[in-house]
């Protein structure tokens, strides 16, 4: 009785942080987007890449945690339908996202001379 008593309390806090966690990040995500559209970036090319990556691996995380609650699984249908519908139109919005997560389509080269390279 007194291990079930010490440990929802644990778990509760656990969760709670989780989901504090979950919430700062995707506010950070949701206003690095916003500031993309008037040509704003976080300072450092990799921190707009880490912040994207952190949500993605704890949204993943947040619906495994929360998964026996309806509203991670009415999450999960959310995110798959938004990415699905963005697909539609000529998959701009597709790459959009593709190319904002990874590093393709970055030509970031120095060419000093026609020999350094």
């Amino acid at each position: 009785m007194c291990v079930i008593e010490w440990t929802k309390p644990k778990k509760r806090m656990k969760n709670k942080i989780i989901i504090n966690s979950y919430i700062t990040i995707s506010i950070l995500f949701i206003f690095n987007i916003i500031i993309g559209f008037y040509d704003y970036s976080f300072y450092g090319y990799w921190t707009d890449k880490v912040i994207g990556w952190l949500w993605i691996v704890l949204t993943i995380l947040v619906i495994i945690i929360f998964w026996k609650k309806r509203i991670a699984k009415i999450y999960l249908i959310t995110l798959c339908l938004i990415i699905f519908l963005s697909i539609i139109p000529m998959l701009i919005p597709f790459f959009g996202i593709l190319y904002f997560f990874t590093t393709m389509g970055d030509y970031e080269r120095i060419e000093l001379n026609k020999e350094s390279l």
